[in-house]
């Protein structure tokens, strides 16, 4: 799999690397294409290609169009399965490049505060509202806001099934932790800026530009200096840019060049927040500002504009922090001691470990990358006899000792339909050292390449993932009991034979069929109470369950993948008996075949299991996912597909044919037949091409 970042400017991309490894880790080649101007040795060691494209921030600069003409190229050439933009400008080209180039690639692009917003203008609040309106819903697969009032626009402006709420690119609460920074360090920062013993540092961090109104916060300089009467009070401007000039002018027009300290791009941010006592954020527009997000995890109290982004991280903290002037809360930290203000920042610092920690975040947008994963084949692949899981996937697997694969996977039942497409993809991913195959026959035909366990668990003992494929299947006449025993006993077993001091990823095939026979035609959720009404669904159930007091017990990550019926190369199972049944002419529809059946391509199936294997644990562990073709087939666009007639024959007759030949049997499996089987699934693998 494959993921290109689109930025604007490179500093952007630097603030998510993490969210480039958390990708690496899921199993995606991470690429990166912007106009990297200082932050290019930083990103490098975090993808696997660079390239610089000129775009620029002004989306009429001409420029553009060359950035358009490349990234185009560039597309083609990486079929990239994700493209994810950011900035409004990289954001626009890098999905209209991604629909122009016509891989088959899903955009997604994160809204870092959009440009339409309560303080601008009418005319360009206008214009970006069209421009992100019309990306949105023509140019996107997904739209992720990261405040609560761009999600609200962004639903008014595209369809709704677009549009994500995350909590942004997330802050690192271990890196940005005022334990971290030592007593020495502190005071080092405190003497460079001229702070006295008992005196106070006031700081704000960012680019100095306009929009980020740093005359506002010389102006609450002069009212602190004016009303606190205080003169051991110091304020620090930490950043860079094309305002300074004026800033500097401005200061010292007003009086306060001398407790003024422009201190210029630094990257010791978070030893300054350290030495910060009140941070004050002044900015009218951001989408979910890290400057404000660093200071709370290093608990520092924020004053700042009510402005989006910062009410969602301030609001409701015990202190007030939001205000149009700033100077009133301002000077109230400064009244206060300063175990006081320590007091205070804690409660912010705690708000960022809950919800905006990287990896919160990080399996927020994988999870979103799950949803609109590019399509896989369906139905129609089912006559072609592919094998299925055994194309190229490009994955990689983050996991990796000195550029070699270091993960061993298992698989049961690894002759098995599923399972040998399975180990045919764990082959061709690269990601795995070794793939071992455990069967209960020394005959069983397996991949080449796969190191065969004949019914010897100790393949588990070292294992990175096990994919528990067996199961004794349908079987008229297989007994309760010989259902628990295949499906429950040997779960058992193979739970048994892994480390439970270094236990390995769990992914456990289960059925729908856990939900029971029949469903409504609208479909049921994944999170639907199960009602098994068979001893093979029943066993499938007990063993979900069995793993995962397993996984409670050790402490492993244990995912439940329920498979609708799955069909393709080596199938034996019930779409390969109706094949059967309607090329040997002893086929008919019972009723209008307009009821509708969830099924599943092997190869989804196996795209499915290796997602799941490498997604955030936060995101998948202990989960049930249903996994299932894009969308469920009418019962007459099965046969059609299988190359059979669309003999229909109305509801009784059927029923009193399949009575005279099989009995109550026959008649079971009748009604079985004309039954709906849809279920929704928020994994939605394959395209409906038939």
């Amino acid at each position: 799999m494959k993921l290109l970042y689109i930025s604007t400017l490179d500093h952007i991309v630097r603030v998510m690397l993490p969210h480039l490894d958390g990708a690496r880790e899921a199993g995606y080649e991470t690429h990166v294409a912007c106009q990297f101007t200082r932050f290019k040795d930083d990103i490098a060691p975090h993808a696997d290609s660079l390239h610089h494209i000129p775009i620029q921030r002004n989306p009429l600069d001409p420029r553009n169009l060359v950035a358009l003409v490349e990234l185009i190229k560039l597309i083609k050439t990486l079929q990239p399965d994700i493209v994810h933009c950011h900035n409004p400008s990289g954001g626009f080209i890098g999905r209209l490049a991604a629909t122009i180039a016509r891989t088959g690639a899903k955009r997604a692009y994160t809204a870092h505060g959009f440009h339409f917003h309560p303080l601008g203008g009418k005319l360009s609040n206008a214009l970006y509202r069209f421009i992100e309106g019309f990306a949105g819903r023509f140019l996107s697969d997904a739209v992720l806001t990261i405040n609560q009032w761009d999600f609200e626009e962004a639903k008014k402006l595209m369809p709704k099934e677009h549009v994500h709420f995350t909590h942004g690119v997330g802050v690192s609460t271990d890196e940005f932790d005022p334990a971290t920074v030592t007593p020495e360090e502190r005071q080092a920062i405190r003497d460079e800026f001229g702070v006295p013993e008992d005196g106070l540092l006031i700081s704000c961090i960012g680019e100095l530009i306009p929009r980020k109104n740093y005359e506002h916060f010389l102006a609450v300089v002069n009212y602190i200096n004016g009303i606190s009467g205080r003169k051991n009070i110091c304020f620090v401007i930490v950043g860079d840019g094309t305002f300074k000039s004026h800033l500097l002018v401005m200061a010292q027009r007003w009086g306060c060049g001398k407790e003024v300290f422009f201190a210029g791009f630094r990257r010791d941010t978070r030893v300054i927040l350290a030495a910060t006592d009140i941070f004050v954020f002044p900015s009218l527009q951001e989408g979910l500002p890290c400057a404000v997000q660093e200071a709370l995890c290093m608990e520092i109290p924020v004053v700042a504009q009510p402005i989006r982004g910062c009410v969602d991280m301030l609001l409701g903290l015990p202190y007030r922090s939001l205000d149009h002037n700033m100077r009133d809360p301002t000077l109230e930290l400064v009244k206060r001691t300063h175990d006081e203000r320590k007091s205070l920042g804690r409660a912010g610092r705690q708000r960022m470990i809950e919800h905006y920690s990287r990896p919160v975040c990080v399996a927020e947008w994988l999870a979103i990358y799950d949803k609109i994963s590019p399509n896989l084949p369906s139905l129609s692949r089912y006559r072609e006899g592919g094998a299925g899981g055994g194309r190229e996937t490009g994955g990689r697997e983050g996991n990796r000792r000195e550029g070699k694969p270091a993960m061993i996977a298992v698989v049961t039942g690894a002759s098995g339909c599923v399972g040998y497409a399975l180990c045919e993809a764990l082959l061709a991913d690269g990601g795995f050292r070794e793939v071992r195959g455990l069967v209960r026959r020394a005959d069983a035909e397996l991949p080449g390449g796969v190191v065969r366990f004949v019914n010897d668990f100790a393949c588990c003992a070292d294992a990175d993932v096990v994919f528990h494929c067996a199961a004794l299947v349908h079987q008229p006449t297989a007994t309760k009991e010989a259902y628990q025993k295949a499906n429950v006993g040997f779960t058992g077993e193979l739970l048994d034979a892994c480390n439970p001091e270094r236990p390995p990823r769990f992914v456990f095939f289960s059925t729908v069929a856990v939900y029971g026979e029949s469903t409504p035609r609208t479909g049921l959720a994944e999170d639907t109470p199960p009602a098994p009404a068979t001893p093979y669904a029943a066993s499938k159930l007990a063993a979900e369950k069995l793993i995962d007091r397993w996984a409670d017990d050790v402490g492993a990550i244990a995912v439940h993948l329920r498979l609708a019926t799955v069909y393709g190369a080596r199938d034996r199972g019930n779409i390969a008996k109706l094949e059967a049944a309607i090329k040997a002419g002893r086929f008919f529809i019972p009723g209008d075949g307009k009821n509708k059946k969830t099924l599943c391509a092997v190869e989804n199936a196996v795209a499915a299991a290796l997602a799941l294997s490498r997604a955030g644990s936060m995101a998948v562990a202990g989960k049930r996912f249903v996994i299932a073709d894009a969308a469920p087939y009418a019962l007459r666009e099965i046969v059609a597909a299988l190359g059979g007639k669309s003999l229909c024959l109305p509801m009784p007759l059927a029923l009193l044919i399949a009575r005279v030949l099989k009995g109550k049997e026959g008649v079971a499996q009748m009604r079985k037949l004309a039954a709906d089987n849809v279920y929704k699934t928020s994994r939605a693998f394959g395209v409906r091409r038939l």
